[in-house]
Order: C-alpha cells, then sequence, then structure tokens
C-alpha cells in the first residue's frame, strides 16, 4: 500500500513515469484491491486544493483505461459530499478514475446528491462515425463507419484514405446528413472542410462554379473554409454566413430557440433574412433569436470543443442539456407530468464516449432527479 500510495502522489504532482501509471491501473484491476482505490478517490475527492493537469501522455494512459477505472470507483460516487467543484479538463487521478461516470471534468448544479438506481439493462453507446450521402440524381450510400472523412474530389467521391466510393459522379447537388448519434467530416471540391455533428445535414455540389460557393446547413457543422477570391456562403435558416476563408462554427438545429455562429479565426459576414447585418472578428458569437440578431463575446472552445469529444456546458438549462443529449446517444425523454425541470443551470465538461448510464447517473446526482430507461426511452421523473 505505501508503493501505490507513493506512485499515486506523485500522480497527483504529475511527476510519475508512463510505467508507474500503467502498473497503478493493473493494480487496481485485481478485485481484491478495489477497497484500496475506493478509498483513495474519496480521500482525493474530500481535498480543496486543485491538483496538477496531467501531461498528455498520462492523458492518453487513463483514457485507454475507461472501462476498468469505470468499474472500480462505482462504488464511491455517491458517498462524496456535493460541492461546486472547479472544472479542470483532466484533474486527477481521483477524477480520472470518475472519468466513465460522467465527471471527467465535474458539472456542478445546486448541491443535491441523490443515490442512483444501477441499470440492469443493455447500457446504450455513444454516438460514432455513421452518415448517409444522397446525390440529388437519387444515388445514396451509407458512409463507413470505419472511416471518418468523405472527399468530393474531380474524380469523384472518396474516403480520406483514397478508398472510392463513387467514381466520375456529374457535377449535382450533394447531400450529407448525420443521424441522431452520428458525425462525418467532408472535404468540398474547393479544399474546404467541414466537421458535421449528429442529426445534421449539409447540402453542397459535387463542383463550386459561378460568383459564390454556396452551402445550406440544417443542424451543427464546423468550417475551415479554403481561401479564395469567391465568396464562401453557409446559409442556415434565416440567416447567411459570408466569408472568404476562415473558420467557424455554426449551431442551427430546428429545435433550438437561437442560430449561433462562432467565429476561430478570420472575419465573417452574418446577415438576416429582415435586414440585419453584423461582422464577427475571433471569439465573438452571432446569436439570432426571436429579437433579432446579436454579437457577444464568448469562450471558443465552449462551442468548439464537440470535435474535440467534449460537450461543455455553459451555463445550459437542463432542457438544452437533455436534447444535446438525445441527439448524440439517439434516445428521446420524456418528462413525467408530475415534474417540473429545475431552473438551475448546468455548468462543466461531458466527454462524449460516455455509455448513457454513466451520464444519467451523473445527472441524478447533480439534478436530484431520476431517470428511467426503457430501450431507448428515458422517463424523467422527481426524486
Amino acid at each position: 500500500m505505501a508503493y501505490i500510495d507513493d506512485i499515486f502522489r506523485r500522480y497527483q504532482d504529475n511527476t510519475c513515469t508512463e510505467e508507474e501509471l500503467a502498473f497503478i491501473l493493473r493494480h487496481f484491476e485485481q478485485e481484491e484491491n478495489r477497497t484500496e482505490v475506493q478509498d483513495l478517490v474519496q480521500r482525493e475527492l474530500l481535498k480543496d486544493e486543485p491538483p496538477e493537469l496531467l501531461s498528455s501522455s498520462l492523458q492518453r494512459i487513463v483514457s485507454r483505461n475507461r472501462s476498468v477505472v469505470y468499474e472500480i470507483s462505482e462504488g464511491s460516487v455517491n458517498k462524496i459530499p456535493s460541492r461546486r467543484m472547479v472544472l479542470l479538463k483532466w484533474m486527477s487521478i481521483a477524477a480520472s478514475l470518475l472519468l466513465v461516470a460522467g465527471i471527467s471534468t465535474w458539472l456542478y448544479y445546486g448541491s443535491n446528491t441523490t443515490p442512483v438506481e444501477k441499470q440492469h439493462v443493455a447500457d446504450i453507446a455513444p454516438g460514432t462515425n455513421r452518415a448517409t450521402l444522397t446525390l440529388i440524381g437519387g444515388q445514396s450510400v451509407i458512409l463507413s463507419e470505419g472511416q471518418t472523412e468523405l472527399i468530393t474530389g474531380e474524380n469523384g467521391l472518396s474516403y480520406g484514405d483514397g478508398t472510392p466510393i463513387l467514381e466520375n459522379t456529374s457535377v449535382q447537388m450533394a447531400s450529407l446528413i448525420t443521424p441522431r448519434a452520428g458525425q462525418y467530416q467532408v472535404r468540398l471540391p474547393d479544399g474546404s472542410r467541414v466537421w458535421l455533428n449528429a442529426a445534421s445535414t449539409l447540402q453542397y455540389p459535387t463542383r463550386f462554379s459561378g460568383e459564390t460557393r454556396r452551402v445550406e446547413l440544417k443542424g451543427e457543422a464546423y468550417f475551415e473554409v479554403a481561401k479564395q477570391k469567391t465568396p464562401f456562403i453557409v446559409a442556415t435558416a434565416g440567416q447567411e454566413i459570408t466569408v472568404l476563408g476562415t473558420h467557424f462554427n455554426v449551431t442551427a438545429y430546428p429545435e433550438e430557440m437561437t442560430t449561433k455562429t462562432t467565429l476561430v479565426e478570420g472575419k465573417v459576414r452574418v446577415s438576416t433574412s429582415s435586414g440585419d447585418i453584423k461582422e464577427l472578428s475571433p471569439g465573438l458569437q452571432a446569436n439570432l433569436d426571436r429579437n433579432g440578431l446579436h454579437v457577444q463575446q464568448v469562450n471558443i472552445d465552449d462551442y468548439t470543443a464537440w470535435r474535440e469529444g467534449i460537450i461543455v456546458l455553459e451555463r445550459q438549462q437542463l432542457s438544452q442539456v437533455l436534447r444535446q443529449i438525445e441527439r448524440w446517444y439517439d434516445i428521446e425523454f420524456d418528462i413525467d407530468v408530475n415534474v417540473q425541470l429545475p431552473s438551475e443551470t448546468l455548468s462543466g465538461d461531458v466527454y462524449r464516449d460516455l455509455p448513457l448510464a454513466a451520464l444519467l447517473q451523473t445527472l441524478s446526482q447533480q439534478t436530484g432527479l431520476r431517470f428511467e430507461r426503457k430501450e431507448r426511452r428515458v422517463m424523467v421523473k422527481g426524486s
């Protein structure tokens, strides 16, 4: 135990080696050592001082062992007193051991903790690379989940590794459609790259011609636009975004009340069907809602981290959070008639590769609500 404690302390200081971390994780895999690790978890969570961030190499090791650390830490989750936690993307072995319990970077929400009943039904996996390509000529292709990117080239369509999909396609409109629990990347004919989030549709021509490069978006996408003299236009419901070459994120889901355009690099012009026009510089976000178009300064990472597998919650209503979960896990929430969702907001980071049960467990602890799942429908009930 003394040797494990020693490695554990060096882990906290970000000074342990990869070999030592691998050893401690193998040690915790053993059934007889699970009480020991739960004690370590509780001890660290009771500290007030935030630990040092882990190096990228140590992060990778813990990430590869998520299934192990989740199982051994389940018994500790409900024993930790509730308090507002510091938001750090990798906060010590304690948070790492709770990683797949939904607390990799802590969600904080009021001061509620509620025991969670274990679910004895098969869990639901998070989303993955999944999309369908449809051409206006009638062809439709279900894209490979083993690939990540679709290339639209002069000689046809292929995957990022060069594997052909359709050859010698004529110039026509194409639709890349991600379902719920899906995401995909596409390289447009001008070299621009687009990351498409779940439940989204991008319409674009297989070859750009004329005075503009125009695409249409429903849902969410991150754009890296190739620099050219020809303007690049992203059309969403009620607005158009015009650029020459830049990086930006657009959230335009029909079920959301606000369309958000967040600029990462370069400059864009956002114009609405009612005639409002705003120009954005990096770090600014244009919000289009029923009150018109307005601009605010934001933390860019909050709106682009989904590409890196993280959902960032920044003072979001629970109803907004539930809609994000529905899209990424392909489920439906039903609110019990006797339940009124709390008005307090949620903040924190959630890793998108968590199994659904782990995420619901965290939400239950933070909100005091109960989540009962039957297949892909989840009933939200009071405590």
